[in-house]
């Protein structure tokens, strides 16, 4: 089980503290479980964290890393599996952060069997003082063990038409869930963002769709449970994931310097969608330009129409912002206007003559 394994540092002087916050369920072999990392920095001014994670690689598997809630805005080093097991990442925050309750990620795992896991941290992970010195200080984490049970002892169901996937961020804010109830049983159950919270409500007879409308943009966890010899025990969790929200853009610029590039200009742009993340840039130049992939900094060709350049941003919900930037093209803007309207007084003329040319040889 997972109830209070994720809560609790180890305070060490003259060290940072890194915590996990999960929900409080018991975890079946299939089931997948986010984890939300959380940095205390002991009264200190940071400026990087610099972290190398490790996980259970043979129970555990890790399918999703997102920042989309970081403080951390600058990356040296994304968050990313770079081995089985291995999670590493190193962030920085402009004019330093300070803190006991700290977001510096989300995780998702994936319990791919029945046995024991834990997840840890590793060396090197550490932070640097905002000091102008930039001193390295330990960021330390209690070891998380926890046993992972075969999925064959799952009793109960719990399912949902509008989020069938637990794993998958949505943008429809109202939610369903259906619960495989067995007839004149009596059921506790609660729904919120809160991971720890345990169903307290007096128990009933489920006997239909439970609604949930209007919900802002976060996780939602909905808890499961049955009285048993008169105490409430764990059933079943099931996770919503919702975002309407589109990303913001912090920056959209278009630079230069000799070092990059061999010269040429570039665009730097950046954004950030506080609940799923981003999912990916895309760049388009000009009138007639298409949009493709791109990530920053970006280098750049003059538009041959058009002096402008649109930057998409799309979350992992599907919610788009595209930001705009001036950049002289080939032709001014007046001037593709009259190059456009002379191409098309050729074209036109041409069908005019051919017309003409086809009636007269007709005739």
């Amino acid at each position: 089980m997972l109830l209070g394994a994720f809560t609790g540092v180890r305070h060490i002087a003259n060290a940072a503290n890194l915590s996990v916050s999960v929900a409080e369920q018991t975890v079946y072999a299939g089931d997948t479980f986010s984890a939300d990392w959380f940095l205390d920095t002991e009264g200190k001014t940071i400026n990087i964290v610099d972290a190398k994670l490790y996980y259970s690689p043979d129970i555990l598997e890790s399918t999703e890393v997102s920042i989309g809630s970081s403080a951390l805005l600058l990356w040296v080093d994304q968050p990313k599996v770079i081995a089985p097991g291995v999670i590493t990442f190193t962030g920085g925050a402009p004019g330093g952060i300070n803190g006991s309750h700290i977001p510096l990620l989300r995780t998702v795992f994936k319990a791919k069997m029945a046995g024991n896991a834990v997840i840890m941290t590793i060396n090197p992970t550490r932070v640097l003082l905002h000091d102008g010195l930039g001193t390295v200080v330990p960021l330390t984490m209690r070891p998380l063990a926890f046993s992972v049970l075969s999925g064959n002892n799952k009793l109960y169901s719990i399912t949902s038409p509008t989020h069938p996937d637990e794993n998958k961020w949505y943008r429809d804010n109202t939610v369903v869930i259906l619960v495989g109830a067995k007839t004149g049983e009596l059921y506790s159950y609660s729904f919120g963002s809160n991971p720890e919270i345990i169903p307290s409500m007096q128990p009933k007879p489920i006997t239909g769709p439970i609604t949930y409308d209007n919900l802002p943009d976060g996780i939602y966890y909905f808890k499961l449970a049955i009285p048993v010899n008169g105490i409430l025990e764990e059933a079943g969790v099931y996770r919503v994931q919702i975002d309407k929200t589109a990303p913001t853009f912090l920056s959209d610029i278009i630079d230069k310097n000799d070092s990059m590039f061999n010269g040429k200009s570039f665009l730097n742009f950046f954004a950030v969608d506080k609940a799923s993340g981003i999912a990916n840039y895309k760049v388009k130049t000009g009138w007639f330009g298409f949009y493709h992939e791109a990530a920053s900094p970006y280098p750049l060709d003059p538009p041959l129409f058009g002096n402008l350049v649109k930057i998409k941003a799309t979350d992992l919900a599907g919610n788009e912002s595209v930001a705009a930037v001036y950049y002289r093209g080939y032709l001014s803007t007046f001037a593709s206007y009259c190059a456009i309207l002379g191409i098309i007084i050729i074209i036109v003329g041409g069908f005019v003559l051919i017309r003409r040319y086809s009636i007269n040889h007709h005739a």
